[in-house]
């Protein structure tokens, strides 16, 4: 229908033609993600997902993104989500890699290590 309504231009409309054709809708989000993907580091853009437990005031985000933009290197994109199970911290997700400095985290961590030295105690 997008098609019909002629929103993509000629090139792309053969694109998702043939996508269409060939079975492969199901590779349409794939193929978009990968798109994107490639726009981002031609614009040197570096995307990543900040979660923090409450809402974070604009200055903290502004903070938060320079100092990303200073550690990648690159103009970051951050998406920032709530997430109140985090109990504080933040969580920054690159790509692949996750930085998880919340306090959930660090009590599971301990809860762990606590138990670790209860095994090898008892």
């Amino acid at each position: 229908r997008v098609i019909a309504d002629g929103r993509f231009g000629d090139m792309m409309t053969r694109a998702l033609v043939l996508l269409a054709q060939k079975g492969r809708e199901g590779y349409i989000h794939e193929i978009i993600l990968a798109l994107l993907e490639l726009r981002n580091q031609q614009k040197g853009i570096q995307p990543l997902d900040v979660s923090t437990a409450v809402e974070l005031s604009g200055d903290l985000k502004q903070r938060l993104s320079d100092g990303m933009q200073d550690f990648t290197k690159k103009n970051v994109d951050v998406n920032y989500s709530v997430d109140p199970a985090l109990l504080g911290g933040v969580v920054i997700r690159i790509k692949d890699t996750v930085y998880d400095g919340s306090i959930a985290r660090q009590l599971s961590r301990l809860r762990d290590s606590f138990a670790k030295g209860t095994a090898a105690n008892g």
